[in-house]
């Protein structure tokens, strides 16, 4: 995964975030996405799945702590 596929998936996290999905709709946790589905690597999945979830959490930061979210 390069560095504009991790930027995208944390868009898409943040996107989750603010229209309030739960952390659950992070497409990585679907069964047809994980590695025994996909066969990729777990440590590959992992960064897919880890950058989604930081792009979620951060929006969830920055909504809480008052500030707005670009």
């Amino acid at each position: 995964m390069d560095i504009y596929e991790e930027s995208r998936l944390e868009r898409e996290g943040a996107l989750a975030a603010a229209a309030g999905l739960s952390w659950q709709a992070n497409p990585y946790l679907k069964r047809e996405s994980m590695p025994a589905a996909t066969g990729e690597p777990f440590a590959e999945w992992a960064r897919k799945h880890d950058a989604w979830l930081r792009g979620y959490e951060g929006h969830q930061i920055e909504r809480n702590s008052g500030g707005s979210a670009a």
